[in-house]
Formats: C-alpha cells, structure tokens, sequence
C-alpha cells in the first residue's frame, strides 16, 4: 500500500505536523499551515499564505497568494480569499499591554472571521474580526470590513458598504435568492442550523432581514438643521422630508400673489385645529418659540412670576418664561420617559407660583393628569410644551388639549413642518384673542391697537407647507411608531424607551440611554457611530438648561444630570428603510458590545 498523502504541498511549504490537509488539497511555495488547522478537501491554499493555529477550511476553499488567515477563522465549503487579504483576530490591537510591557499570547484572547458557504473575499480586502461574512456574499478589493456582512450582499469600500445583492455566479440580483442551499452551515449566532434555511444562505446573524419586500433606496441626504459634524453620515437623527406636493402649494400661494398672513393660515389653523387639537381655537405664528411666548403672556404671565419648567429640555422652554419677564424653576424629570415629575412640580410650588410648563419629550406625553391636579389644587395654569409631541396622547386625550394652552412646533425637523412656525392651542376664546392681538402688533383691526404686540405672523407660503404636511402625519407617525418597535425589539446593550400604559408615544426621537456612561463615553459612542458605522445620532440634550451661563441656577437634579450623560437619539423618522433599520441595530450592537 503506497503512503503517499492525497494531497500535494511544495517543497518551500511549511506544514506542521497536526494539521490536517484534505485529499484533493495543494498547499504551494512558502505557505504556511500552523498547528491544529484543518483543510477540508480539494482546498488550495497558494504562494506566501498563511493559515493560522486551528483554522478551519471546509472542502473547495481557495486562500490566494499571501493571504493571511488568522486564527480562529472558520471557513465553509467554496470560499475564496483573493491575494494579500487579511483576516484579523484582535479586536484591540495593541504591541504593548496598557502598562507599556510587550502584549505576549496570554494578554489576549482571539476573535475569529467566519465566512459562510460560497462566499467570496477580494485582493487586499481587511476583515476586522470578529465578523461574520454571509453565504455567496462578495466583499470588493480593497474594502475593509467592519461588520457583519448579509448573505448575497456585495460590499465595497472603507468602511465597506453594501452596494447591491449577487447570485451564486456572483451576477447582480435583487432581491436575493430563494432556493435554499443543501447543507447550508451553521449560523453563527445560534450555533445551530436553521429549521427553515432564508434566501439561499445560512441563518445570518440576527441584525440582518432574512428577507425584504422591496430592494432598498437611498435615503435624501438634506441636512437643514443637523449640526456640522452630522452631516458627513448616513441617517440624521432627525430630517425634513419635502416632497412635490409641498413645492406645489407654495407655487400656488406665489401664484396667487397673497402672501402674507391671509386665506392660507386661516384654513391651515382650522384643520389643525380639527386633527391634533381637539376642536380647541388654534392660531398660527412664526415659530414655536413665538407661540410659548404669547401664550405664556396671554395667560397674564407678569415680571417676577415663577413657572416651574423641566430642565431636561431645550432651552427654548425656560427662555420664553424669562424674556416674559417671568422666572424659571426648574425641576427633575422621570428617568423612564425623560417627563417633568410630578412630585418635583409639587415640591417645587411657592407664593409666586403662577404656572406649570410639562414638555412632552421625544413625543412621550408628560402626566397630565396628575399635573393638572396639582395645578387645581394651587390654582395654577398649565402651558403646555408639545414642540415635538405632535398626535401624542394621554389616556385617550391629545397633548395639547389638557392645560390652560399648548405650543407646537413646526421647525424643519420636527414631525411635520411648514418649513418655520408653530401654532397655539387656547383652552378659551379670550386667551385666543390675546394670542391674535399679540401676534400682530396688537390689533385685530387695522390700525386698531389695543395692546403692544410683536410681529410674529405665519405667513400663507409656509402655511400652504403646513397643510401638505399635516395630511402626511398619520401615515408618518405610524411608520415612526412601527422603526422604533423594530429598534425595541433588537437592539442590545441600550435602555430602550419607556412608554407609560395609556401613553402614545410619537417618537420626534428615538432616545436610547447608555446607562452608566459619563459624558465622555456616550460622546466616543456617539463617535464609534458616526465613523465607524455611518450612523448619524444626536444628542438632546448634553447640557441641562439650569447649567447653561443663562440661568447657572444652584439646585439639584441628579435625574437630568444622568440623563444629559448618557442619552443618545437614534435615527427613527420615516425616510429611513428596512435595511437602514437593520444597519442602525447592527451598528448600535456592535458598539455597545465592544464597549461592554
């Protein structure tokens, strides 16, 4: 019987003596094959390669000339690793330990690449480890490769990003396959195969779709609004979505030549009135500072009174009490819904207590009914701030329609938008009318003055946007609602939203807290997001308003405190996709688990 192997290796290989070679397989000049690696059968593994300690191959893999493959990579059947590409194992590369002595093997733990059956990984391309590359996928020359790598999907670039799907000859196909592989391998996250083997591949990890109803599509890059550093990234935290029908009302009012506060505001008060305020009288104005501002001085607010307002908010809240000539206090918020307290509010009432301020933050509702219980139990009026709440309600009620009055925003970003404005609900006729005379020079008749007012009217071109936009809502809010049940339901190593039963959160944001965190290292969070992953994310808000050299008020909030540190917002409005949900997740997991 001959004892010659199954296999050829070249006389320049080095092959140690545990490892084990497949027959059919070729190992050539130079290469190497550590200890404990195992080559399955009819693999070629070529010049300068090297295949590190313990190192899987399954059979009809093909590791190009200089490429290197650390331990421990698994490979599956027909994988090929094109020339000089590199499969990482540490996730934090380091020559030196942190006390500056030489890293040594025990100083570390290996991560491994794995790369599920067919898939293919081009000349020069960097897999940092751990990640996982999907069945029949393709990673381009050249890219490196971050995060875990859908089944089908090609990916290019540094950061690689997916670009479209390919079949199993590697030809463009959207969307991917569905004939289920034979022997398809093991998911990498269960361990276990699949019962019912999605879309031509394994199981693939647990943040990618296994499936999706339409190919995706670029998502609008306007970034209006977005600070500096935000607007290099996929996936703002928040975006106007403008579309032909806006452009067209505008071109009707232009058309029309009344431009100024006329037919316009009036019908776009009347039907914002009918679908989030209740039937309650609602005038439009320039923004929703504007609006707290008049109602605030509509309601008889005078120089000296206090209004207790949250301190985890922006800043416009505290600012319109103060140029009203009022003051200020503020109080802590629950750490579940980021809402003012109640029980703060009651603490916090003295002899020139004259109102309340809830905000309803991110689009959860404050608890109105317990602050309006507090308010008639002190004789106070309640303002309502529903900048960001727009639809949101509180056991059965819209916000907006509980206190004394209401503001909602209309700025670029908020859940709908007339490009700049806000609108005023009035719990009475009489507040309504002061809020009218206040907004234009204190007349309801020309020349007619009746009280000093300001020039804080709506105009028809920004009221025509409103009424386009207002249509939109319902359909907008479900989708926001239907991102962030996906986000609930997958994202790991967060706090998720609270939503208080009888509570409708609208989600103006979706604002996950990275408990524990110092500033510092929500803000490298934040970082690893945006650079890393392309995932744009915001903070609102890194400053509690009571710090801010405006007010600089010594009081305790250890609530707000810890919330300025660790929240973080996740893109949720409704022009981000399926697959963009299943990046954000992907991106968020991952981070949070290096970090962990």
């Amino acid at each position: 019987m001959s004892n010659t192997p199954a296999y050829r290796v070249a006389p320049g290989a080095d092959i140690s003596d545990d490892a084990t070679i497949g027959d059919g397989s070729s190992v050539w000049h130079l290469a190497q094959v550590r200890e404990g690696a195992r080559l399955g059968t009819d693999c070629v593994i070529g010049r300068g390669a090297y295949i590190g300690s313990g190192v899987q191959l399954g059979n009809g893999c093909k590791v190009q000339n200089y490429a290197l493959v650390y331990e421990p990579a698994k490979l599956a059947d027909g994988v090929f690793v094109g020339p000089a590409a590199v499969f990482t194992n540490d996730h934090f590369p380091r020559a030196v330990n942190p006390d500056l002595t030489p890293k040594s093997a025990s100083d570390w733990a290996p991560v491994g690449v794995t790369c599920e059956t067919g898939a293919s990984i081009g000349a020069r391309a960097v897999c940092v480890a751990p990640v996982t590359i999907g069945a029949w996928a393709m990673v381009a020359a050249g890219a490196t490769v971050v995060k875990d790598v859908p089944p089908h999907a090609l990916v290019a670039g540094v950061p690689a990003k997916r670009l479209g799907w390919v079949g199993r000859s590697g030809r463009s196909s959207s969307p991917p396959p569905t004939a289920p592989t034979p022997g398809c391998a093991p998911s990498p996250v269960s361990g276990t195969s699949p019962t019912t083997p999605p879309a031509d591949c394994c199981s693939p990890p647990h943040h990618w779709p296994t499936h999706r109803a339409r190919p995706p599509s670029p998502i609008p890059m306007d970034r209006m609004d977005l600070p500096h550093e935000q607007r290099t990234h996929d996936d703002p935290p928040a975006k106007p979505i403008i579309g032909q029908e806006e452009r067209d009302a505008v071109d009707r009012v232009l058309a029309s030549g009344m431009v100024a506060q006329g037919p316009e505001v009036a019908a776009f008060e009347q039907e914002f009135s009918a679908a989030l305020a209740g039937g309650r009288e609602v005038v439009a104005v320039n923004s929703g500072t504007s609006g707290q501002h008049l109602g605030m001085l509509a309601l008889g607010l005078k120089p000296g009174d206090e209004v207790i307002v949250p301190s985890f908010t922006f800043a416009a809240t505290a600012n319109t009490v103060a140029v009203s000539g009022g003051v200020p206090v503020f109080v802590d918020v629950d750490p579940e819904t980021f809402t003012v307290d109640p029980a703060a509010v009651e603490a916090a009432i003295t002899e020139r207590t004259v109102g309340i301020q809830p905000v309803h933050l991110y689009g959860h509702p404050a608890p109105m009914d317990q602050l309006l219980a507090i308010a008639k139990k002190h004789g106070l009026w309640v303002f309502e701030d529903a900048a960001q709440a727009h639809g949101a309600t509180w056991q059965g009620a819209q916000v907006g329609t509980f206190g004394d009055g209401a503001m909602y925003s209309l700025y670029p970003t908020k859940n709908m938008t007339s490009g700049e404005g806000g609108m005023v609900s009035c719990a009475t006729a009489e507040t309504a009318r002061q809020v009218r005379l206040l907004r234009n020079q204190g007349m309801e008749k020309q020349y007619a003055n009746e009280v000093a007012g300001f020039n804080n009217r709506m105009t028809d071109i920004h009221a025509a946007i409103g009424r386009v936009q207002l249509g939109k809502l319902p359909a907008w809010t479900a989708t926001r609602q239907e991102n962030a049940a996906f986000f609930d339901a997958n994202l790991q190593g967060v706090v998720t939203p609270v939503v208080r039963e009888g509570a409708s959160h609208v989600y103006h944001q979706y604002t996950v807290r990275i408990e524990g965190a110092t500033a510092s290292e929500r803000d490298a969070f934040a970082t690893a997001l945006r650079e890393e992953h392309q995932v744009g994310c915001g903070v609102y808000y890194p400053t509690p308003v009571h710090r801010l050299e405006t007010f600089r008020t010594e009081v305790d909030l250890p609530v707000t405190e810890m919330l300025a540190r660790e929240v973080l917002s996740l893109p949720v409005h409704p022009s981000i996709t399926e697959l963009d949900r299943e990046r954000i997740v992907a991106a968020v997991n991952t981070v949070a688990k290096a970090g962990a």
